[in-house]
Formats: C-alpha cells, structure tokens, sequence
C-alpha cells in the first residue's frame, strides 16, 4: 500500500475558509466572519493552488506562467507565502 503524502509536501486550504474579491484585493474570513486576511494577486494565486495537489514547486511553477511578470524571484516570494499561510494556521 502507498502511503499519502505527508500535509507540508501537499499544502491544502482550510475548508471554513471563505476566498473573495474585496476592494480590488482578495480576501479570506473564516466562518465567523471576525478573521480577514487580506491577499494580493500573487497570493491569491498561490492560495488557489493550495488544494492537497501541488507540491510547493508546482505553484511556484503555476503562478510564473500565470503571471510572467511576477520577477525571478516568484518562487522564494511563493516559499514565503506558503509559510505565511502555515503559520498562520490556514492550511491543513
């Protein structure tokens, strides 16, 4: 039997999270609505990619095609944000 794989390698969002545009921004409020997070594009990208599938590499891969512009640094600036969201407890 294949074991799955480990939550960090495969980061997932939380399901009581709520993803919205607000303001020209994106926003992310957990049920009760006290939690905002505001998100700018890039990590609204990275956010949407955060479904249990892609390994940190491949959203770092995603987001540059998606957003060619973003600079050579895309994938540390995705590193960080995929930290940000775990330490903030956003992923599973």
């Amino acid at each position: 039997m294949q074991k799955s794989p480990r939550r960090s390698r495969y980061p997932r969002a939380r399901a009581d999270l709520t993803f919205r545009p607000v303001e020209g921004q994106f926003a992310l409020t957990d049920r009760t609505g006290l939690q905002t997070d505001r998100l700018t594009l890039l990590a609204a990208l990275v956010w949407n990619y955060c479904d249990g599938r892609h390994a940190p590499g491949a959203i770092a891969e995603a987001v540059a095609r998606e957003l060619p512009d973003a600079g050579d640094d895309t994938p540390a600036r995705v590193a960080a944000l995929l930290a940000r969201f775990t330490s903030q407890g956003m992923l599973t």
